[in-house]
């Protein structure tokens, strides 16, 4: 209930911080993004003892920070090169 709680603040958080842009969005993504998390949905909670059993231990998080992060910076890098952008 903890993590609930805590996800919900930070979701809310977020939320608060951009809702002049939340409001301003086409009604088209707000459908889009039902659709979409609406697999996730179902997969989440068909699969859910299994991801928090095999992804929430300390390798898989952390493997996954560093691909994460490593790709941030390939693709800031890559951004950084384009042709006509200024630094």
């Amino acid at each position: 209930m903890f993590d609930i709680a805590i996800q919900t603040g930070a979701i809310l958080a977020v939320i608060w911080e951009y809702r002049a842009r939340f409001f301003r969005v086409d009604p088209k993504l707000w459908l889009n993004l039902i659709v979409a998390f609406i697999p996730a949905a179902v997969l989440g909670l068909a699969f859910g003892a299994y991801i928090k059993a095999h992804l929430f231990s300390a390798v898989p998080v952390a493997s996954a920070f560093i691909v994460g992060g490593l790709i941030i910076l390939f693709c800031r890098r890559k951004k950084a090169f384009l042709p006509g952008r200024r630094h």
